[in-house]
């Protein structure tokens, strides 16, 4: 017989956003810390080399990830008897207490690099009864239609606290001189951070401890679960999610360590490469959130192209260490795991409401377990072989791929019991799966608008590139290749571009597939953010504040009253209407056109 399932409450906006908000406040500490933490240590270890800080920045993310590690299952375990209000309290007491040990002087004094060690996994193991535990009471509290939008909503809050990160540093540079009577430096503004997170801390559990739900009514004993948790999302969710983790920890901390290990890199680009990570991650988490994307598309789909993008971000990484290429790798290594990481917490939230603190816990130490390798191998990487440490982290990515191509049944409910106890029926199920999943796969990628535009702004912006690079400085000197090669770049810019604005103009429209049958009022949108955009990137690197800063020929027509060069702009009028029409003309042709969605909207 089945167990009878709970009654919930779902949660309300306040308590929703008490939740998330913990979430929040969690990534925030930590990515507040993470851009002052080699100058910290260099100030704790006076005489270490670059190659020693490197490493002891690694193994400090490993303490931290390991006590995530160690205290997920605990806490989700006992959360599952106890209750998760009285876990989450005990995770913000703990999390508050240890943020504040360093801030004693004697203890800072006496403890040295090993209190540092103390302290992140004391945070990391009380961090793991609180973002688990969010993520249970959710999905508890949640009914199912709108459980996906809800996971989505929580990822963008932790990559909006990652974000801010950055800007508490920020704050604790300019409050540490003030409040010590110091001159600013890395080990006050770390000491100011850990103080900040704590109070900002209390301020979540003093609003948790107001407003948490109530714990679900049970209408009848349940039978003891036989299965596993994890039924339909079997133990391959685990090994994903340490191995997109392992990925994601070596990344970011080879962001941290390339100011120390590249000339003409610095900390400020650093923290701008780590808010660029959160910003892509974020908007993919508005994506599944706007879309419903996780609902709709299987979960296979997206992982295998998450992991795609992620593996090409990382190889440009290595392949490239001028700043443009660098921005883009980076982009696309963020968009890739920034997209399969809300479809494994979707997956497993979708367990037993009776285990979903196991389950959760469970998820999290896999997390927590890839991270602490991912920072470790990652410290050590960087500084053994540099920035090539990008491409050996492709190869786990690769492993996961191909695996998850090569045995589709692994990462999805097993097949029935009629196809399991014939062995050849088995492998032709396998075989035919494969297949069509492949063709489904095809046919979603072709058929999507998205695909198109992107393809055809590549193409227009590139020989538009090309047709005006003598009316940008130094472009008629430059040799074939290296102007080819530049045209090029700014072109895969144009295309991210165009789909952004896009993207803009189909949440205006309500309707991804506007293009197919747009009105005046939608190309007039489309061309006017991309001439906005353009205009304000040509008057930053005019200026020498972009990425890469260009200069016009005597030549180049200006802009009436502005240094801004008009025929980038007029770029921005042309191609997008261009676009528009072979995209419109390329998608009537399919047979199964997006037509009929566009006109019905």
């Amino acid at each position: 017989m089945k167990a009878a399932r709970p009654r919930t409450s779902e949660l309300g906006p306040v308590q929703l956003g008490w939740l998330a908000g913990s979430v929040f406040i969690v990534s925030a500490g930590y990515g507040a810390l993470l851009p002052v933490l080699p100058g910290w240590l260099m100030s704790v270890v006076p005489n270490a080399s670059a190659a020693e800080v490197a490493r002891h920045v690694g193994f400090l993310s490993s303490v931290y990830a390991a006590g995530v590690l160690l205290g997920a299952p605990l806490w989700g375990i006992v959360s599952d008897h106890l209750g998760r209000d009285r876990i989450l309290i005990i995770g913000f007491v703990g999390y508050v207490t240890s943020s504040l040990l360093l801030l004693a002087p004697l203890i800072a004094v006496e403890s040295g690099l090993a209190g540092l060690y103390v302290q992140r996994g004391a945070t990391g193991f009380f961090v793991a009864a609180i973002v688990p535990v969010v993520a249970a009471l959710v999905a508890e509290h949640t009914p199912p239609g709108k459980r996906a939008r809800r996971f989505a909503w929580l990822g963008a809050m932790s990559l909006l606290g990652f974000l801010f990160g950055p800007a508490l540093s920020a704050v604790a540079n300019a409050v540490g001189p003030w409040v010590a009577g110091a001159p600013v430096s890395a080990a006050l503004s770390a000491q100011v951070v850990l103080a900040l997170s704590a109070l900002l801390g209390g301020v979540m559990m003093a609003g948790l401890l107001t407003s948490l739900p109530a714990a679900p009514v049970h209408d009848a004993p349940a039978q003891a679960e036989t299965t596993s948790p994890f039924l339909g999302h079997p133990v391959a969710l685990l090994w994903l999610s340490a191995t997109v983790m392992f990925v994601l920890a070596g990344f970011e901390l080879g962001i941290v360590l390339q100011g120390q290990h590249q000339a003409g890199q610095s900390s400020r680009q650093a923290a701008i490469m780590l808010a660029e990570c959160s910003l892509v991650m974020l908007g993919i988490n508005a994506l599944l959130f706007v879309t419903s994307l996780l609902e709709k598309i299987a979960a296979r789909v997206l992982i295998s192209a998450g992991l795609l993008f992620a593996v090409a971000g990382l190889a440009i990484l290595a392949a490239s260490q001028a700043d443009a290429w660098m921005y883009i790798g980076v982009s696309l290594t963020s968009a890739g795991t920034g997209l399969v990481l809300p479809v494994i917490a979707y997956s497993a939230a979708k367990s037993s409401p009776r285990r979903l603190g196991v389950v959760m816990g469970a998820l999290t130490a896999a997390a927590g377990l890839g991270q602490a390798l991912g920072s470790a191998a990652g410290g050590w990487l960087f500084g053994v072989v540099d920035h090539l440490s990008y491409g050996l982290l492709a190869l786990p990515l690769l492993v996961v791929l191909g695996l998850l191509l090569a045995r589709p049944d692994q990462w999805s409910s097993p097949p029935t019991p009629s196809l399991i106890a014939d062995s050849d029926a088995t492998s032709m199920w396998r075989t035919e799966r494969l297949g069509i999943k492949a063709r489904q796969v095809g046919d979603a990628v072709i058929g999507m608008p998205e695909f198109h535009v992107a393809i055809f702004a590549l193409l227009l912006n590139f020989a538009w590139e090309i047709l005006q690079a003598p009316l940008y400085a130094g472009m008629a000197d430059m040799p074939h290749a290296q102007a080819t090669r530049a045209c090029l770049q700014a072109s895969v810019g144009d295309a991210v571009i165009m789909l952004l604005v896009y993207g803009v103009v189909a949440v205006a429209a309500r309707c991804r597939s506007w293009i197919v049958a747009a009105t005046r009022w939608q190309l007039a949108l489309f061309i006017a953010v991309a001439v906005s955009i353009t205009a304000v990137i040509e008057w930053l690197a005019t200026h020498g504040h972009w990425i890469g800063s260009w200069s016009y020929m005597p030549t180049m027509p200006l802009v009436p009253g502005t240094r801004i060069g008009l025929v980038p702009l007029l770029q921005w009028v042309v191609v997008p209407l261009l676009t528009a029409w072979f995209v419109r003309r390329q998608l009537a042709r399919r047979p199964e056109t997006v037509a009929q969605e566009a006109i019905a909207s």
